[in-house]
């Protein structure tokens, strides 16, 4: 009886394939790890610049309050008949740094035997150098009366 041996395979032309594709896949999860870094520093920085839009938001509106504060208790000290603005600077709280310009221009109406004034408030908060990535800036417009 004659034994058959089982045929040798020629392994030598298989070598290097695995390190072939070892280094393909490393490759590959290197390039997503650096995607994923680079989204998750952007992420970042919008929800950062979010938050800020916010506090700008209410530094103007606290322009805005303070205007109108102003011009309903002393009607001729915060606007003329020329357009004013002031500016001043918050510096306590989540608003601090925020730089705010109220600006007012009045105008008078009658209606019948009645005389108004109409003041419109603009309101403009802002923090960090305007071309810079960390600016922010918030503008509102507001219209107050005395009108019956």
């Amino acid at each position: 009886m004659y034994t058959t041996r089982p045929k040798r395979v020629n392994r030598k032309k298989q070598r290097g394939f695995s390190i072939v594709a070892a280094i393909f896949l490393v490759v590959v999860l290197a390039l997503l790890g650096g995607y994923l870094v680079t989204i998750s520093g952007t992420q970042q920085a919008t929800i950062s610049m979010s938050v800020q839009g916010a506090r700008a938001y209410q530094a103007a509106q606290a322009g805005i309050e303070w205007g109108t504060r102003l011009v309903v208790t002393a009607p001729g000290t915060m606007c003329g008949v020329v357009s004013t603005n002031t500016s001043f600077t918050l510096t306590s709280g989540a608003l601090n740094g925020f730089t705010v310009s109220v600006d007012c221009i009045l105008t008078t109406h009658q209606e019948r035997s009645d005389n108004y004034s109409i003041y419109v408030l603009t309101s403009t908060a802002s923090q960090g150098t305007a071309g810079s990535l960390d600016y922010v800036s918030r503008t509102i417009r507001a219209t107050v009366t005395d009108a019956p």
